[in-house]
């Protein structure tokens, strides 16, 4: 109920579902997204603002490259999705930077050759902001990208999903 809040701007009631979600000791399902490095055989798990992973730094480095490139394309974040009160040291674009799938983006892009297709999968559904992040991603990098969620195969190619946004 918080995340429909949110999306439609309803900041003040979205705080409101969240402060009575903690109160009553309601759980939450954590985002969560893997990628499969195929060519080592490892899985790499990312949550929101993930710091414990061994390439945070680069993985970071990577990201802000593509948030600084992603603004030259016309990207500006989606901050409806943001549905918690964030504390005053962290900005909202900062949040959604965190998002688990573009963690595992980054973190893909790092790994991988050129052309290399990236596939993800998430535990919850893909928000607005990194769905449309992705698909200027998939352009930028030249890149097929799939991210499965629990209710469908998003493919981004050439700036486009095969859902139809």
């Amino acid at each position: 109920m918080g995340n429909i809040y949110a999306a439609a701007g309803m900041q003040e009631e979205a705080s409101e579902i969240e402060t009575q979600r903690q109160k009553n000791g309601a759980w939450s399902i954590p985002g969560c997204c893997w990628w499969t490095d195929a060519s080592k055989n490892v899985v790499h798990t990312f949550t929101g603002e993930n710091i414990n992973h061994p390439q945070s730094t680069h993985i970071y480095a990577k990201l802000e490259d593509i948030r600084q490139k992603l603004i030259l394309v016309g990207y500006s974040p989606r901050l409806h999705w943001i549905s918690q009160s964030i504390s005053g040291n962290i900005k909202n674009e900062e949040v959604l930077c965190g998002h688990g799938e573009k963690l595992a983006i980054a973190c893909a892009l790092i790994n991988t050759s050129q052309g290399t297709t990236i596939r993800v999968t998430k535990n919850i559904r893909i928000c607005d902001d990194c769905h449309f992040a992705t698909s200027l991603i998939s352009k930028m990098e030249k890149r097929k990208i799939q991210v499965r969620d629990p209710n469908r195969i998003h493919i981004f190619e050439e700036g486009r999903c095969i859902c139809g946004e």
